[in-house]
């Protein structure tokens, strides 16, 4: 039978193995991995995590430090299904983008640039261009020809619910997607497109 001492070591270690498996999940999750790829991740490899109560590793490296590492590994093991796709950055994204936001960042404001970069999915050459772009015309945004632009997802026969979502979600969105609803003569909430007359 077990003794007192030998129950309290096997619950303290599942509790350490339950806390390690949510941590990983976390951790895929902050590198962009979905939750079905954090979950997978953190059941099927989070034995290679280590946790000692306060600090989640990696190769004996802090996660936090070694995001890089930890994508590597997993790239050079063939396990690519389990980080984050990377996402390619359609050439229209300047039509989701606050030009105050791309105003403020083409004159350096390093928190507006960092916003920008987000809302373009960390890619830096499209930030690039978007900043070059800005400041050749005066701040307004990038790329935005009007003969290439996407069109007005909340119009009637432009209706997309997925492309309204990226609008909403993006740096400065929502008052973005306000004007293109308005413009399409609905509200942003709208489950289904105005009637063309």
């Amino acid at each position: 039978m077990s003794t007192p001492e030998e129950i309290k070591a096997h619950n303290d270690k599942a509790i350490l193995n339950l806390t390690r498996a949510t941590l990983v999940e976390k951790f895929a999750l902050s590198i962009g991995c979905t939750e079905q790829q954090a979950t997978t991740l953190s059941k099927a490899y989070g034995d290679r995590f280590t946790y000692d109560g306060a600090v989640l590793s990696f190769n004996e490296k802090p996660v936090v430090e070694s995001a890089d590492d930890v994508k590597a590994h997993f790239q050079n093991q063939g396990l690519d299904f389990l980080l984050p796709a990377k996402k390619p950055i359609h050439e229209n994204i300047a039509d989701s983008l606050d030009p105050a936001l791309v105003k403020l960042a083409a004159s350096g404001n390093l928190t507006a640039k960092g916003k920008l970069h987000r809302a373009l999915h960390g890619d830096g050459e499209m930030l690039d261009r978007v900043l070059e772009k800005a400041k050749a015309t005066g701040g307004k945004p990038a790329l935005d020809d009007k003969s290439n632009k996407t069109p007005n997802p909340w119009s009637a026969e432009h209706w997309n619910l997925g492309a309204q979502g990226r609008i909403v979600r993006s740096a400065g969105g929502m008052a973005l997607a306000q004007r293109m609803a308005e413009a399409a003569g609905v509200t942003v909430g709208a489950t289904r497109p105005r009637k063309v007359a």
